[in-house]
């Protein structure tokens, strides 16, 4: 069984004292189970409905679910850091600069990220 991330949508649902039922509304989801689901960590929301949790409760979608953002993050950033190696050894082009900037960019970040997961 896959072990979801923490997340807050429960708590802030129950915060603005909505049922499961009418934050599925809310959601466009056919039934609360699908919440209930949510909620259980037994099925992650997809993007428009990550979104749609971000418009009811005015917070982002990081806010809402923080350790799937980092995890998510550590992937990215680990596979930036792959890239930036390749960049590192590839031939010159026009755009090569460039990626290598982006590549920058985003290992910029890790400052605060476990170097052994880099």
């Amino acid at each position: 069984m896959t072990q979801h991330p923490p997340h807050y949508i429960r708590r802030y649902r129950l915060k603005s004292a909505l049922t499961q039922r009418e934050m599925a509304q809310l959601l466009g989801c056919q039934s609360s189970a699908t919440v209930c689901q949510y909620e259980g960590h037994k099925r992650e929301p997809d993007l428009r409905t990550a979104f749609a949790y971000q418009a009811v409760f005015g917070l982002s979608v990081e806010e809402l679910f923080p350790e799937l953002y980092r995890e998510v993050e550590q992937h990215v950033l680990i596979r930036a850091s792959q890239l930036s190696d390749r960049l590192s050894n590839a031939s010159a082009s026009s755009s090569l600069p460039h990626k290598r900037k982006a590549m920058q960019a985003i290992l910029a970040k890790t400052d605060d990220q476990p170097q052994s997961l880099l």
